[in-house]
């Protein structure tokens, strides 16, 4: 599963292969295939989302300069109040 989620370029990832038959017919070798096939087609077919790192910041200045630091706030996506 982890080769599944490498090979996909994602990290920080979450894949949770459920198996209901407690028998080990597959042996070693065909249940690591069977779980990191299964994690392969649930990764491509699921939606990705992409979340970025958000932080809160406090920022003295002059007055002067607030129309700069909202300028670059809107710059990276931020939101100021």
């Amino acid at each position: 599963i982890l080769g599944a989620i490498k090979g996909e370029g994602l990290s920080d990832a979450i894949c949770i292969v459920v198996r209901y038959f407690g028998g080990v017919k597959l042996g070693a070798g065909g249940l690591i295939r069977a779980y990191g096939g299964t994690g392969r087609l649930v990764l491509r077919s699921a939606p990705c989302e992409v979340h970025v790192p958000k932080r809160t910041m406090r920022i003295a200045t002059r007055t002067a300069n607030s129309g700069v630091v909202y300028a670059v706030s809107a710059k990276f996506g931020g939101v100021t109040s």
